[in-house]
């Protein structure tokens, strides 16, 4: 094909990218939230014993994030792995995301093996409220001693244009606590207490479900999200497919082996 008639399709193809970028995400699943996973890599935080604080929190950020995926949140992350992310990057990733909410998890330790319990941490005044949510939902689910919403002159709140709040999940340093927070199934309440804080921040009712039907026969998969990318299969009406994300009105579903796109229209 000569230059020249490239063009039209090349500009076509940019405008549509264009377009794209520039939409949001409608209804329920247009909130985003960022998960900083504190510490990280040569920075382990507090430990004790077997007990290291990045890899607790990175276990519970990940539950974190699949649980706000599944309520058809989107989710930005300072690390999915242990690596080392300085203070002032956390910060700027967040600030440059285009996330409603920012939440950093982390894990206490003290000389005292009695203490014990969860605090949240908010630097701006306006921020006290949201760490009230937080805390509360956390107690709920937890049932751990509640140690209070405090001002804390922290970083990643400090130079945070989010709103932001800091959580201090429990005491590994505490034998009974510190057992509890290496566990799957605490990890899993203070996870849902999170998920519950998000939920009432944004007003959200009820659960999103991940699992949709195909209202129509022949609903093309596309290998990215728009109509200009080549299908990779079709859908049938009544088939259940599962929803990963939703961004510019198109689907990413499980399909396979792989991952593909399907138009939000066809898909509900």
């Amino acid at each position: 094909m000569s230059i020249k008639h490239m063009r039209k399709p090349i500009i076509a193809l940019l405008f549509s990218l264009s377009f794209m970028s520039n939409m949001t995400i409608s209804n329920a699943q247009s909130y985003k939230v960022f998960i900083d996973a504190g510490h990280g890599g040569k920075d382990n935080g507090s430990s004790y014993g077997a007990r290291i604080e990045d890899n607790l929190n990175l276990q519970i950020a990940e539950k974190v994030e699949k649980l706000l995926r599944e309520e058809g949140i989107y989710v930005e992350t300072t690390r999915n792995k242990d690596e080392y992310v300085s203070l002032s990057k956390r910060t700027k990733k967040s600030n440059l995301s285009n996330s409603d909410l920012f939440i950093s998890i982390h894990q206490n330790t003290s000389e005292s093996k009695s203490a014990n319990g969860i605090e949240t941490y908010y630097y701006d005044k306006t921020n006290k409220g949201l760490a009230n949510i937080f805390q509360s939902n956390l107690l709920n689910s937890t049932k751990a001693n509640d140690r209070g919403v405090k001002k804390g002159n922290l970083q990643v709140l400090r130079d945070n244009n989010k709103p932001s709040i800091l959580i201090e999940c429990g005491f590994i340093s505490n034998d009974n606590e510190g057992f509890k927070l290496s566990t799957k199934a605490y990890q899993e309440k203070i996870a849902n207490g999170i998920v519950n804080s998000v939920k009432e921040f944004f007003n959200i009712k009820g659960s999103f479900s991940n699992i949709k039907t195909v209202l129509n026969d022949n609903v093309k998969v596309r290998a990215e999200r728009g109509t200009l990318f080549a299908p990779i299969g079709y859908l049938q009406k009544g088939d259940k497919v599962k929803i990963v994300d939703t961004k510019h009105d198109w689907h990413k579903i499980k399909f396979g082996n792989t991952y593909g796109y399907v138009s939000s229209v066809y898909v509900k």
